[in-house]
């Protein structure tokens, strides 16, 4: 077993990134279990210019940083073990996307995180759904911090994180802001959502052309049982223009906790009986279901009852180019 530091013992590997990899270790001063990341040599973070900044931090919905700086030119972060794993584990468990509740839930409680290490000038520069853990009452809290900076007095910093959450000005310039964040969490409420990527490409260039051209699936194409407040309050927070996004993590969360989530909530579940797509809801009368198979021209919609009788409203047939709205339509008003 190696040790680092001179107090941590390296028990194995949680996980590793773009920006380093993640250790379970024993901290042999506090005699616990804790999550060692170990970071690229020679970058410009928090971690090592103001690890007192990281560790000061003391949310309710931020992982409690331990400690962090370098130890033989080598810069570290420790935290506290999320035992729940991270949201992104979640979503790839469910990969037809997280009950919408839940989603909401967990977003609001990042949101809340996210917003406190702004107000304290804390730019993350990698809010995703891996870096989202969830602790052991299923509360989400926003947690690796080995990216994170100060932001400079204009109030910007230089970019870094996962392409997958930049946001477009980030690859433009270079340069973050708060509201660049609002995109990461946009995008990492889509993952939730969906459980899939608002953008996916091979190259940076190709990424920022799709970005920059919000040229992206509509949320309720790919998930038509999110409701339309839900998506219109995501597809604000993906805006292009920084100045069309929220104006901060806590607007952002307001606007959520807006949101009617109606009594008869819909949920993606895993496909069965040869179906490409199926859902489920809680009516008043039980639950129902609705399952969906395409061919090349036509989908196919067959809702039933717990019991398995048909509802006729929600049994048809319907032209490949019309099933998005179709679709919402059927969930909205069923």
């Amino acid at each position: 077993m190696s040790t680092f530091g001179e107090r941590y013992q390296i028990k194995g590997q949680l996980g590793s990134g773009g920006t380093g990899a993640v250790y379970e270790a024993f901290d042999e001063v506090i005699q616990d279990s804790v999550a060692l990341k170990l970071l690229a040599a020679g970058e410009d973070l928090l971690a090592v210019r103001e690890a007192s900044a990281l560790r000061a931090l003391s949310s309710d919905y931020v992982v409690p940083v331990l400690n962090a700086g370098t130890f033989r030119d080598v810069p570290f972060v420790v935290t506290e073990i999320a035992r729940g794993g991270s949201v992104e584990d979640r979503v790839r468990n469910h990969p037809e996307g997280l009950d919408v509740s839940t989603a909401i839930r967990w977003a609001r409680q990042m949101l809340v995180g996210l917003d406190y290490c702004h107000r304290l000038n804390i730019l993350h520069r990698d809010v995703t759904p891996g870096n989202v853990f969830l602790d052991n009452e299923d509360h989400a809290r926003l947690g690796d911090f080995g990216t994170a900076t100060n932001l400079r007095a204009d109030g910007t910093a230089d970019r870094m994180g996962n392409q997958r959450v930049v946001a477009p000005e980030g690859y433009e310039t270079g340069i973050l802001t708060v509201k660049s964040e609002i995109f990461s969490a946009g995008v990492t409420i889509w993952r939730m959502l969906t459980g899939q990527w608002p953008y996916e490409a091979q190259t940076e260039s190709e990424m920022l052309a799709l970005v920059r051209s919000d040229r992206r699936p509509r949320l309720r194409d790919l998930a038509p049982h999110v409701p339309r407040s839900v998506a219109d309050a995501v597809e604000r927070a993906l805006a292009s223009d920084p100045e069309q996004r929220y104006t901060s993590a806590a607007a952002l969360r307001e606007a959520l906790a807006e949101c009617s989530l109606s009594d008869r909530r819909w949920k993606p579940i895993p496909r069965h009986d040869g179906h490409e797509r199926c859902w489920t809801g809680t009516f008043p009368a039980g639950p129902v279901s609705a399952c969906i198979t395409r061919s090349d021209s036509t989908v196919v919609v067959e809702t039933r009852r717990g019991t398995g009788r048909r509802i006729a409203e929600g049994c048809f047939e319907t032209p490949k180019s019309k099933a998005g709205p179709v679709l919402r339509r059927l969930f909205d008003h069923l």
